[in-house]
């Protein structure tokens, strides 16, 4: 199960309220994890003004605070601030990471084709040698692509992504 750790509703950054109300529900959360036989993980955002948990050592600090909490590694979100971070969140969460959002990054659009996205085949690479064997969920979303898909071309399409990612990993 993954926690989408949200944002400000204000176009400001994040305040000390803001993560302690994160803390809050974490902890409500943690009263039930310990009994249900599901792994919950925290997600990393995109970096915007009011997002929380956007950078390696934000999500590092929530997970050593918390020994039941495992990782997300959303690529695309990292993949906005470039390839070091991406690097970075590997490094630091790799013990604790259970599942990947991986879609492409465009400069215009996320969650958008892992295809056309020049980073990703060099992060499945990576993560093809680290010997990741955890879950990969492709997150498209349809409205960012360049036309409209009817429901059997988006099979189509996603059948492509699967494809191409299977030659990768």
């Amino acid at each position: 199960c993954t926690i989408h750790p949200g944002r400000r509703t204000a176009k400001r950054p994040p305040s000390i309220t803001d993560y302690q109300r994160l803390g809050h529900m974490l902890d409500c959360i943690e009263s039930v994890a310990d009994e249900v036989r599901v792994k919950i993980a925290i997600e990393n955002m995109e970096p915007a003004v009011n997002a929380l948990l956007t950078t390696p050592e934000e999500v590092i600090k929530i997970l050593d605070e918390r020994s039941w909490l495992c990782f997300t590694f959303d690529f695309a979100h990292a993949a906005k601030s470039g390839p070091d971070i991406i690097s970075s969140f590997l490094a630091c969460g790799r013990e604790r990471m259970v599942n990947i959002h991986l879609s492409g990054a465009g400069t215009r659009h996320m969650h958008g084709s892992i295809r056309y996205d020049q980073n990703v085949e060099s992060f499945l690479t990576s993560l093809r040698d680290w010997g990741y064997n955890g879950q990969i969920t492709l997150e498209i979303n349809d409205l960012v692509l360049p036309q409209e898909l009817s429901y059997s071309q988006k099979i189509s399409f996603m059948n492509q992504e699967i494809a191409w990612l299977k030659k990768i990993i």
